[in-house]
């Protein structure tokens, strides 16, 4: 692959890239300690009703019956991996926000490969990431 006219090779730009959105998704992933934020309150209550985990009475989903989703009008896949990533991390920020870092830079990925198969040249494919990573509904949500 070519570099620039500053000598910089675009694979080594996209890996920086990566790991800068990396760090920075990770970096407060588990602030604040212990808090549900947001729609967490709901999936992550609907993850522990699915895994068999208990829900505090002032919760959603609290009663619901165990191991049956009980957020119906959402999709399950997410729910489904939220109660797989607690069952392996342990119901805490890191097991409920892991899926979506991971779904997150997995969608960085994606782009990159995307611009690259529609004919973009992998510089174009490196600045697509940037301005994805950088977007604050793609940053929050995962």
């Amino acid at each position: 692959m070519r570099a620039n006219a500053a000598g910089i090779n675009p694979r080594l730009a996209l890996g920086v890239v990566l790991v800068v959105a990396f760090v920075l998704r990770i970096a407060w992933i588990d602030l604040p300690s212990g808090a549900l934020i947001a729609d967490e309150t709901t999936y992550v209550n609907a993850a522990r009703v699915i895994a068999g985990r208990p829900v505090s009475a002032d919760h959603p989903y609290a009663g619901a019956p165990i191991g049956v989703d009980p957020q119906t009008d959402q999709p399950p896949l997410g729910k489904v991996l939220i109660a797989g990533s607690m069952a392996l991390l342990g119901d805490n920020p890191i097991g409920w926000r892991l899926p979506s870092l991971v779904a997150g830079m997995l969608a960085l990925l994606a782009l990159a490969g995307i611009v690259r198969r529609a004919g973009g040249s992998l510089w174009l494919a490196v600045v697509a990431v940037v301005l994805f990573a950088a977007d604050n509904l793609a940053f929050v949500h995962s």
